[in-house]
């Protein structure tokens, strides 16, 4: 499949679009500048498929996330590319069962930036695409186990977290699956 890799320069993006190209995709990391001109819609044009690991860093403008999902949603609309895949995080949602360290850490993080991810997550559900958006929990470098929960309705415990290799593979294993359409997956090991 060819796909688009958005933020594949650092962190899980850079796994996601090793492990694409391990698996035979056609994956293009996405070069320049976001926000700026036409360089967005070119490079969307003629993909099948869009996974979005854009998140939040110390130095983002504080509406980052929706911003960016709102670009790469009209230019997929544009370019006729329906499929896409885009993390956001298990403390984004309020309908996440998260136990006490995580509430814990929830209420540490900036309003600001939930309330960003949370548009950006309304925006990729309102987007009429086949969209899938994928919410790990804490992520690590350990290796990848091949295996997860992603069970929309579970519960994240405090110590909750998942390898970025194992993300990134369910997000590529949800690229060609029809009943990841319209679902917000929780993963966790």
């Amino acid at each position: 499949m060819r796909v688009l890799v958005i933020g594949a320069h650092h962190g899980l993006g850079a796994v996601v679009l090793r492990r694409a190209r391990a698996a035979g995709h056609d994956a293009a990391p996405f070069e320049g500048d976001l926000f700026a001109g036409e360089a967005l819609a070119r490079a969307v044009a003629g993909q099948e498929a869009v996974i979005s690991t854009l998140g939040p860093r110390r130095d983002s403008p504080p509406d980052l996330c929706a911003r960016g999902a709102g670009r790469i949603i009209a230019a997929m609309r544009t370019a006729g590319v329906r499929r896409l895949i885009s993390v956001s995080g298990a403390m984004v949602a309020e309908d996440v069962q998260l136990g006490l360290i995580y509430r814990l850490i929830r209420a540490q993080v900036p309003g600001a930036i939930l309330a960003d991810m949370r548009r950006a997550e309304a925006l990729v559900r309102d987007s009429g695409l086949d969209w899938t958006l994928v919410r790990p929990v804490r992520l690590t470098d350990a290796p990848g186990r091949g295996h997860w929960r992603a069970d929309p309705g579970a519960r994240v415990g405090g110590l909750a977290r998942i390898a970025r290799e194992d993300v990134a593979q369910a997000m590529l294993a949800a690229l060609d699956d029809p009943a990841t359409h319209g679902q917000a997956l929780l993963l966790q090991r």
